[in-house]
């Protein structure tokens, strides 16, 4: 477990994680920035521009998923056709041979 110190809207934090610094330090840094966004396109204290960062982070989380999730119905989609598609070939190829006898 690793113990991380990242700064997130002025303060300082430190979060244990199985991740390392790099990363816990990539993920305050996408943190922070949403916060930042969030205050700087409304009139918001530091609190309010978290929550309406942490719904955006939550609401993109969210159409990632779905994304994976619909990919991974198309890619079992082309799974099950290339597996079709090998059987069809396989039985063709089976059948040349039986008739070139």
């Amino acid at each position: 477990m690793n113990r991380v110190t990242v700064t997130i809207a002025g303060k300082a934090y430190t979060i244990l994680a199985e991740e390392s610094k790099e990363y816990m330090d990539k993920v305050a840094e996408l943190v922070n920035s949403k916060i930042t966004e969030a205050h700087q396109n409304a009139d918001l204290t530091v609190e309010q521009a978290s929550v309406l960062a942490a719904i955006n982070v939550a609401d993109e989380c969210l159409k990632a998923q779905n994304q994976v999730d619909s990919m991974r119905e198309q890619l079992q989609t082309y799974i099950e056709e290339n597996r079709h598609l090998r059987s069809q070939a396989n039985k063709a190829s089976k059948q040349q041979k039986l008739s070139t006898k």
